[in-house]
């Protein structure tokens, strides 16, 4: 991971998150069951700006499409959140040149790209994207609802997007940096943690990926 990515990723709030012997001990189904619905920490931000240079300098991949799916699940210890994208593609603006959609013996990391359910409606791509957002997403879990809110508000299916991503190998999955909603033709960034802004049109976004501007400093 790049000194980049761990300085916009590099601390988690102490509050609402348990120590591991803590998360042993099934804290949390507990204190779902005590109090309701429980709000997990988030992931804290810092480092230097960041912008559309930064997304394209730290990501293999950016693409436009539909949210499919948006699986939340808990982390094995069970004391942290993840959500698992799919995303229905319509537009692949930039890709890896090593990037293919299948192993390979020359591939590096498993593709992004997943076999696409069969089409069940109109214009439906037949090409998926999935990436992984740590510490993030909305789970139903022992009578209430465990929520945790990292980096963007959680994309819902139907939604369209556009999504840059890049391979954790420490984590084995394609992780999110640099999401953003199309609506009414206009692209508008969705993580408060970078700075960015928002866009007139996909042309002009495209434009931006293809000849990325400095990013002021702070």
């Amino acid at each position: 991971m790049s000194q980049l990515r761990l300085a916009v990723i590099i601390a988690v709030y102490a509050a609402g998150l348990p120590s591991v012997a803590a998360a042993q001990s099934n804290w949390l189904r507990d204190r779902i069951r005590e109090t309701g619905d429980v709000e997990l920490g988030s992931v804290i931000s810092c480092g230097p700006p960041v912008g559309i240079k930064e997304i394209v300098e730290n990501t293999q991949l950016t693409v436009e499409g539909v949210v499919s799916r948006a699986d939340s699940a808990l982390m094995p210890k069970e004391d942290d959140l993840y959500t698992d994208y799919v995303i229905d593609v319509t537009r692949v603006f930039r890709m890896a040149p090593a990037m293919v959609s299948r192993r390979t013996p020359g591939a590096t990391e498993p593709s992004p790209f997943v076999a696409a359910a069969p089409v069940s409606r109109p214009g439906a791509s037949t090409l998926q994207v999935r990436v992984r957002a740590l510490s993030h997403g909305r789970l139903a879990l022992e009578g209430g609802v465990v929520t945790q809110g990292t980096g963007f508000p959680m994309l819902e299916p139907g939604e369209h997007v556009i999504v840059s991503a890049y391979f954790d190998r420490d984590v084995g999955q394609w992780i999110p940096f640099g999401v953003f909603t199309v609506r009414d033709g206009r692209v508008i960034h969705r993580e408060p943690r970078l700075e960015l802004g928002d866009y007139e049109t996909v042309a002009e976004f495209a434009s931006a990926l293809a000849n990325p501007p400095p990013t002021p400093p702070r």
